[in-house]
């Protein structure tokens, strides 16, 4: 794959990218993965005397990117379109003699996608290391607002009292579903390629089978029952993956958003002291970083959309798709890792301000506990009824923006079966929150039981900036 997209991070090009994949997705990068596969290969057939120890060990020893010529190979490249002729005639010219041995027996696309495999799992442990990091943040924040009351909203209309933890605990079970979505991926994706021009092995006849068991062996890769030469579907089933992840980075960041307009003013994302939010007018604390995370979430669908279109091939080898993958590769996990660092500052330093929680909860005088009054009163006089009187004082209550208490009182049906101590029980919003902190419990036990297996473990202990 031919990483040719410049990797530093700029204002407006290459906005959405991170020292962690620019590191990871670069030209070098790449090449010392394909010099891997081809020490991978030489080393193997030395031990099944394909070519003679003492070669193998020169291409070994002369597999490092340092010692290329990036200059001359750059040069070498403008007189074909071939991705990896270029690479060999440097890398041979640099082993000597022993270079006649280099690439012995396979083909191109064994190479370029063994190494692809090699650098995407490099670029998938650092992805998902923060995914554990932004799981385990939403669940601490879950558990430190499991009673920080707030205002649920349906259909963008004020529904329930809730508790900010429960929102949380919302976004902490669906990252990890997201874990385990990666981790199912995970076990199709670390898979070479060794299969030949057609995918016959044709060229290596007999030893083929025990040379492909080696060289994956050495670079700790699974074996294939057969060619995926013209199947994508494993890279585009981790971009479908990533992209429904990424979903909800971009729920985050539209909630985040949204509850940080003055008319509800319930969270705020930390903004620096003396950092102007407008040009033009002083007064504004713009929402910076939510509104990046969902517009890279908005970017990001559309490439999640390009991988795709790397399932359409032809016969038994089609570069096309390769084409498509070093392409939307590059910028999937770019605009992933962006955004996934993006949440999880966001999260880590948010505002709450409670008391415009609790304001925004007594904005309808009371009649948000509807259902809670509707639902006491449906013992008495059932359930049709009930909703009746219980709309009717509601509306009444909205339009003459009256408390909601006064508009049961004044009703004869209610006030015969509800005192007004019972009224006031009912319509107490820390009443009526249902079993919201043994939801929050639950999410938190589960997570807490995913960080402690044995599947994680590599990636708990996983440093990303490394």
């Amino acid at each position: 794959m031919n990483n040719n997209t410049a990797g530093v991070k700029g204002l407006f090009v290459n906005k959405y990218c991170t020292d962690t994949m620019n590191a990871i997705f670069n030209d070098k990068y790449y090449i010392q993965k394909l010099l891997d596969v081809e020490a991978a290969l030489a080393q193997s057939q030395a031990e099944i005397g394909i070519i003679p120890t003492d070669a193998a060990k020169i291409i070994i020893s002369k597999a490092n990117v340092e010692l290329i010529d990036m200059e001359q190979l750059y040069a070498a490249s403008q007189h074909t379109h071939h991705p990896l002729i270029p690479i060999l005639k440097v890398f041979t010219a640099l082993c000597g003699d022993a270079g006649k041995y280099v690439h012995w027996g396979v083909t191109t696309q064994d190479i370029l996608d063994t190494a692809t495999v090699l650098q995407v799992r490099d670029a998938f442990q650092a992805l998902f290391a923060k995914l554990i990091t932004l799981n385990q943040a939403l669940c601490n924040n879950a558990q430190y607002h499991k009673k920080t009351l707030m205002m649920g909203r349906t259909n963008g209309q004020q529904a329930l009292p809730i508790t900010l933890g429960f929102k949380f605990a919302v976004w902490a079970a669906e990252s990890q579903r997201h874990i385990e979505r990666l981790l199912s991926c995970k076990e199709r994706l670390f898979v070479g390629q060794f299969s030949g021009a057609v995918g016959t092995l044709a060229s290596l006849e007999e030893h083929g089978f025990v040379l492909r068991e080696k060289i994956f062996t050495i670079l700790d890769l699974k074996e294939t029952a057969i060619t995926w030469n013209t199947s994508r579907d494993n890279f585009v089933e981790l971009a479908s993956v990533i992209g429904i992840m990424a979903s909800t980075l971009g729920k985050i960041g539209q909630e985040i958003y949204a509850l940080q307009k003055q008319e509800i003013a319930e969270l705020e994302e930390y903004v620096a002291p003396h950092t102007a939010g407008s040009s033009t007018m002083p007064h504004k604390k713009n929402p910076f970083l939510s509104l990046e995370v969902v517009s890279a979430y908005r970017i990001l669908k559309g490439v999640v959309g390009e991988a795709f279109e790397s399932l359409e091939t032809e016969h038994e080898r089609d570069p096309r798709s390769l084409n498509i993958e070093s392409d939307y590769l590059p910028k999937l996990f770019r605009l992933t890792d962006y955004t996934l660092e993006s949440t999880i500052h966001l999260v880590n330093t948010l505002g709450v301000n409670e008391s415009n929680m609790v304001k925004n909860l007594n904005l309808l005088n009371g009649v948000v506990l509807s259902e809670a009054v509707m639902m006491k009163l449906s013992e008495h006089v059932g359930k049709a009824e009930a909703h009746e009187i219980i709309f009717d004082a509601a509306m009444e209550s909205l339009d003459q923006q009256q408390p909601f208490k006064d508009m049961l009182l004044n009703n004869s049906i209610v006030s015969q079966h509800l005192s007004k101590a019972d009224l006031d029980k009912l319509i107490e919003p820390t009443n009526y929150l249902g079993l919201t902190e043994e939801l929050i419990d639950s999410v938190i036990k589960e997570n807490q039981a995913l960080w402690q297996s044995a599947q994680l473990d590599q990636y708990l202990k996983f440093d990303s900036n490394a």
